[in-house]
């Protein structure tokens, strides 16, 4: 087990019709599923990890002049991001679990097109692990891809002809496009963080595909960041307690405690109304001088030859090839992200909101068109793709199932089998993808 799952945010969203159903446009891998059969999963994940709300109740178009081209959606936050703490005491209690902690899978063997023997380092110590029925890789995209890649080199290896492990790679194109000018208080009402039933929901807005077979559709979605300096003062609020209750990682003398305090009673006057709207309004306080900057998440098109691959020459310390990221963007994406910002340009005007002001290097794409957009994209952590789900081995590296083709007790769950990634954070769909693979073994 490894991957994002102790690093994450812990933002949870579903993916849309269209990211499942749509045309081969672009030559993009298809889904092996329906979308009614991952809506279902999501739905059933998205319950099993605590939330009570239904799933209709978070995404909320925009109801005031509305946009048919544009909607605003909820994502809720988990509250223990972290999945190892998250379920670590319910499985440290389970007797059926046997742990290794710091370790790590450096080969695999096999026979009669099963996995038979699993290798792993803890420290300088070397184990075996064998007689088992089934083998989940859920270590990440990156990490499962690379132990593929160097175990389909084994003799008797079920994958071993499989020249689709490591391609498609992707991540959502992550990007500061602009500023809001003239933002109103209504703006930032609307778009504020929420607080329901005691979750954190954030506002964001995406775009809406022309119909459910829409050929040229490429997921974008669009969320504000609103920089003060409450930041600041929320800090030195934070280190005046920890001082004061002897909880801080570094030890302070009497002098920075009255530091500290006298910059927590300048904070107070701008922490009260903070408080105020948590407690009274249910919604995160944000000063109306605030800067705000519109980011977006776009999909990647999944393209083949966006792959991971492995060195041929050097090791790491455990004796596994070194991971060469080979991180390529098709470029059509920019067309779906000016759409989008047209849209939202004219809502943001039409409800009298404020204004959008694209930045410089936005606008010279829009006229040239010479791809250098590029070269302002951030990865945003959403690592996906490399062994795709699919009908066969001629077109991916497991089926619907995650069980990789040809082998008899090999399965991936997460990001990894993703054949496309939508505008949307994969935690969820990975989650349910998982849980309907783990009620697939049960049954």
């Amino acid at each position: 087990i490894g991957g994002t799952s102790n690093l994450w945010g812990g933002q949870l969203v579903s993916f849309v019709e269209n990211d499942i159903t749509q045309n081969n446009t672009f030559a993009q891998p298809q889904w092996p599923l329906e979308w009614s059969e991952v809506l279902q999963s999501c739905t059933e994940a998205f319950h099993y990890l605590g939330f009570k709300t239904e799933w209709d109740e978070y995404i909320l178009k925009l109801n005031e002049n509305e946009n048919e081209h544009i909607e605003r959606f909820y994502t809720y936050w988990l509250k223990q991001p972290n999945l190892k703490n998250h379920y670590y005491s319910n499985l440290q209690q389970n007797e059926l679990v046997q742990w290794f902690i710091n370790a790590t899978v450096y080969d695999l063997s096999f026979s009669n097109n099963n996995c038979t023997s699993i290798y792993f380092k803890q420290g300088e110590q070397q184990f075996e692990i064998k007689n088992f029925e089934k083998v989940f890789l859920a270590n990440g995209t990156l990490e499962t891809c690379r132990l593929l890649l160097k175990t389909k080199q084994n003799a008797n290896c079920p994958y071993k002809l499989n020249a689709h492990i490591g391609k498609y790679f992707q991540d959502h194109i992550n990007l500061k496009v602009g500023k809001i000018k003239n933002a109103n208080k209504k703006f930032i009402n609307e778009f504020c963080n929420v607080i329901k039933a005691g979750n954190k929901l954030q506002p964001k807005i995406r775009l809406i595909p022309n119909n459910s077979k829409d050929p040229n559709y490429i997921g974008v979605s669009g969320y504000f960041s609103f920089s003060s300096n409450i930041s600041y003062n929320l800090d030195n609020l934070k280190q005046f307690v920890k001082a004061v209750t002897g909880r801080s990682q570094t030890k302070i003398g009497f002098p920075e405690k009255i530091k500290l305090l006298f910059g927590t009673l300048k904070a107070i006057p701008k922490i009260i109304p903070l408080m105020y709207r948590y407690i009274v309004e249910n919604k995160i306080y944000i000063p109306f001088n605030s800067e705000i900057t519109l980011c977006l998440q776009t999909q990647q098109i999944s393209i083949p030859n966006s792959q991971i691959e492995i060195s041929e020459k050097e090791v790491d310390n455990n004796g596994l090839p070194k991971l060469l990221l080979n991180w390529q963007v098709n470029g059509n994406e920019f067309f779906a992200m000016e759409r989008f910002c047209l849209q939202l340009s004219d809502y943001l005007q039409k409800n009298k909101l404020g204004t959008l002001h694209l930045s410089d290097w936005f606008l010279e794409e829009q006229k040239l068109k010479n791809g250098k957009w590029k070269s302002h994209i951030t990865d945003i952590y959403h690592q996906s793709g490399g062994a795709i789900m699919g009908t066969s081995d001629n077109n991916s590296v497991v089926n619907d199932y995650g069980k990789i083709h040809n082998s008899e007790n090999m399965f991936i769950v997460g990001g990894a089998i993703l054949p496309t990634s939508s505008y949307a954070n994969t935690g969820l769909v990975n989650f349910g993808l998982t849980l309907r693979i783990a009620k697939h073994i049960v049954d």
